[in-house]
C-alpha cells in the first residue's frame, strides 16, 4: 500500500511539473502597460497572454521567490505598484499603490522578502520600503542620499546574509550596508565599499547559486567583475573580464547580466556603436563558470537587438529573453548544451521595452 501511494504521489508531482509554463512580463514605457506572453516549448514562440494598463510608465520589474506578485516602478510620477500573479494563467491584478523617494531605477527584495529595495539613479538614492506577504506595499522604513553624479544603478541583498550592496556608476565603487530586517534601517558596513577600476561604471549584479561569488556588470568599461563574498561582505574583484574583444574602438556599454540556474553559464548584454555618429547595435556575450573558482571564461558572442537594456533567463535555465529597448522587439533563444544562444522567434511587444521578467506557473 505504501509503495502504491509513493507511486501516486510520484506522478502528482510529475505531473505537476510538466504541466508549468512560464510567463514573461515586459514592462512597455510606450503604452503604459506590462504586457505578459507564456512560452510555448512546442512551437518555440512567444504567445500573448494579457496586458496591465499602468499609473505611469513602467520600469524596473521585481517578483517575489513563490511567484504570487510582482513590483513595478514607474517613471514619471515616482511610484511603485504591486500586482498580485495569478498561479494559473500568469494575469496581474493590481493591488496597491504607493509614493516612492523618486523614479526607482532598480527593484529587489530583501533576504526576507519583508522589505522591497529600491535604487534612484538621479537623484542618487537608495530606500526601503515594508511590503507584506501579499504583496502590499506599505511605508518608507529608511533612506540613504548620495551625491548627484554618484548613480546608484541597482540595490541587491547578498544571498544568505544581511547585506545588500549598491554598485554606483559615477564612483565606480560597490557600496555595502546592513539591512535590518526587523526596522528596515540600512546601515553602512565596514569596509563601507569595494572600487572596482576608475571609471568601470559598475551597474547590475547576480550570484552564482551554489558558489559564494557575486558578478558585476561594469557598463562604462564593458566588462565583467568576479568577487568572492563572506558573512563579512565582498573581496576586491579576483577576475575582470572584457565581455567585448578590444577591436571595438567606438562606444560600448554593458547593460544586464544574468546566470543559468545551474551555475554554468553567464551572460551580459552590450550596447555598441558601429561608428562615431551610427545607431547603437546590441549583442549578448557567453561566458562558461569554472565549478570551481567561479571565474569565467568566453564562450562567444551573440548579436541581438539594438539596446537590450534588461534580458532574464527562464527559471528552468533553458530560454533566455532579450528586449529591444528602441525596436519593442523580444528575442526568444534556446540556451544550448555549450552555453550558445539559440535563436528561435521575435515577437513584437511594443515600443520602449524597459525590462523583462519571467516567473512559473501552474
Amino acid at each position: 500500500m505504501k509503495k502504491l501511494l509513493f507511486v501516486i504521489s510520484f506522478i502528482c508531482i510529475l505531473n505537476s511539473l510538466l504541466s508549468q509554463e512560464t510567463i514573461v512580463y515586459f514592462s512597455v514605457k510606450g503604452s503604459k502597460t506590462i504586457k505578459s506572453y507564456k512560452i510555448d516549448t512546442v512551437a518555440n514562440k512567444l504567445v500573448y497572454c494579457s496586458e496591465t494598463t499602468t499609473v505611469g510608465e513602467p520600469f524596473a520589474i521585481a517578483i517575489n521567490s513563490t511567484g504570487s506578485y510582482l513590483v513595478a516602478s514607474m517613471l514619471g510620477t515616482g511610484n511603485a505598484s504591486s500586482y498580485s500573479i495569478n498561479s494559473l494563467t500568469g494575469a496581474l491584478t493590481p493591488i496597491n499603490t504607493i509614493d516612492l523617494v523618486g523614479d526607482a531605477c532598480y527593484l529587489s527584495l530583501s533576504a526576507s522578502e519583508a522589505y522591497i529595495l529600491t535604487a534612484y539613479f538621479s537623484p542618487g538614492k537608495i530606500a526601503a520600503y515594508s511590503i507584506g506577504t501579499d504583496g502590499t506595499l506599505g511605508s518608507l522604513a529608511s533612506s540613504v542620499s548620495y551625491g548627484t553624479y554618484d548613480y546608484p544603478h541597482s540595490i541587491a541583498n547578498i544571498p544568505k546574509t544581511n547585506i545588500t550592496i549598491v554598485p554606483q556608476l559615477g564612483t565606480s565603487k560597490i557600496l555595502q550596508y546592513t539591512l535590518n530586517e526587523s526596522s528596515g534601517v540600512i546601515s553602512a558596513l565596514t569596509p563601507a565599499s569595494i572600487s572596482t577600476t576608475n571609471g568601470s561604471g559598475p551597474r547590475h549584479v547576480v550570484y552564482h547559486p551554489t558558489l559564494n561569488i557575486a558578478y558585476f556588470s561594469l557598463e562604462m568599461a564593458s566588462k565583467t567583475a568576479v568577487c568572492d563574498y563572506s558573512r563579512q561582505g565582498l573581496s576586491t574583484p579576483k577576475q575582470i573580464i572584457d565581455n567585448l574583444p578590444k577591436t571595438y574602438t567606438y562606444g560600448k556599454w554593458s547593460s544586464d547580466i544574468h546566470i543559468t540556474p545551474n551555475g554554468e553559464y553567464l551572460y551580459t548584454a552590450n550596447r555598441v556603436k558601429d561608428s562615431d555618429v551610427g545607431k547603437v547595435n546590441g549583442s549578448i556575450t557567453a561566458f562558461s563558470i569554472n565549478k570551481t573558482t567561479g571565474e569565467l571564461f568566453l564562450i562567444d558572442t551573440f548579436t541581438t537587438e539594438n539596446r537590450v537594456r534588461e534580458f532574464d533567463i527562464t527559471p528552468d535555465g533553458k530560454y533566455l529573453i532579450a528586449a529591444g529597448e528602441i525596436s519593442g522587439i523580444a528575442v526568444l533563444y534556446k540556451i544550448g548544451a555549450n552555453g550558445n544562444l539559440i535563436k528561435v522567434t521575435t515577437e513584437n511587444v511594443g515600443i520602449e521595452l524597459w525590462w523583462v521578467k519571467s516567473v512559473m506557473v501552474r
